[in-house]
């Protein structure tokens, strides 16, 4: 057998036995170019952030949709003793004990009980308790939510208990039918309205800048956020108003900087009842309503009531 030729170097180079796989060649790791690791870096960094920020928005649920709950109580004048209304206290859930406000009418035959919004306190709302009371004449109460007024957390269960709560002590005082009263809900109050209602009935529905779900509003002012999935408070109004059949008057302003018009309006929309949608041009949602838009809206609600029937003269 010939011997293999030398190379130019004088080795022989190596032949593997017959039979055996090639030695393969051993891959150097690519190195990655400073384009790369910039990149790779910056979406490290904002893959925790975003986790950082999911994390602060489901911590602070609480606080964002009930501010008024952390706001001190000195935000506000003195309680207008002298207009007649007074503070009453009922019980909630949970033996939890709760102060509104009334201001009883006499001789009226009207009730109509103030859900307030998440950004107020029933004690502060004396001068909108006059302008309702005067505006329908009615009797009026301002009910109040646990942590408005005390050191509980709220939930979205809770407040809505709280909420019957304060019908039930309006119903039970004045000898009513829940069909008798009627709910005003202002933002968040009117989520607690439609919920009431929609369980037991009212003599009129009255949603002032309100919303058609929690949820809906929040995705709106976060979309890079899966609110859905993490949003506990979720105050579905869309399905419950479809179960309440009474008279509604729905009011939005036209530049709504909080709640925009699309959400109160698709909450009017699945209104099954007699209803009237009013909308104001240049009203924002912080905005105290004057009195001549409330006594549009109490006239409006009573073209919608039903006639009440006449006794027969003896």
């Amino acid at each position: 057998m010939a011997e293999p030729r030398p190379t130019q170097q004088g080795i022989r180079p190596h032949t593997p036995p017959d039979g055996q796989p090639k030695p393969k060649k051993v891959k150097r790791p690519r190195r990655r170019g400073p384009v790369a690791k910039t990149v790779i870096a910056a979406a490290q960094i904002g893959i925790v952030l975003y986790a950082a920020i999911l994390l602060a928005l489901v911590l602070l649920e609480t606080r964002l949709v009930y501010p008024g709950a952390y706001l001190p109580d000195s935000m506000t004048a003195p309680l207008n003793a002298s207009a007649g209304i007074e503070t009453v206290e009922y019980q909630s859930t949970d033996n939890l004990q709760l102060k509104g406000r009334l201001l009883e009418r006499p001789g009226s035959e009207r009730f109509v009980l103030i859900f307030h919004g998440n950004a107020q306190k029933a004690m502060w709302l004396d001068p909108w308790l006059l302008q309702v009371a005067e505006a329908f004449d009615a009797t009026t109460m301002v009910a109040e939510y646990r942590g408005f007024a005390d050191d509980t957390t709220p939930t979205e269960k809770g407040v809505l208990s709280d909420c019957f709560a304060a019908r039930d002590y309006l119903c039970d005082r004045f000898q009513k039918e829940p069909e008798e009263i009627i709910l005003l809900g202002r933002s968040l109050g009117g989520a607690c309205a439609v919920a009431v209602a929609a369980q037991d009935g009212a003599a009129g529905l009255v949603l002032d800048r309100t919303f058609d779900c929690a949820v809906d509003v929040a995705s709106g002012n976060y979309p890079f956020v899966p609110v859905r999935m993490l949003m506990k408070n979720r105050f579905d109004s869309l399905s419950r108003i479809t179960v309440y059949d009474g008279p509604l008057i729905s009011v939005h302003g036209a530049n709504d900087e909080v709640i925009p018009v699309k959400n109160g309006r698709r909450l009017f929309e699945k209104a099954r009842g007699p209803k009237q949608w009013i909308e104001f041009q240049d009203f924002g949602h912080l905005e105290p309503m004057p009195d001549e838009m409330l006594q549009q809206i109490a006239d409006e609600l009573a073209k919608l009531q039903p006639a009440k029937p006449v006794s027969p003269s003896s």
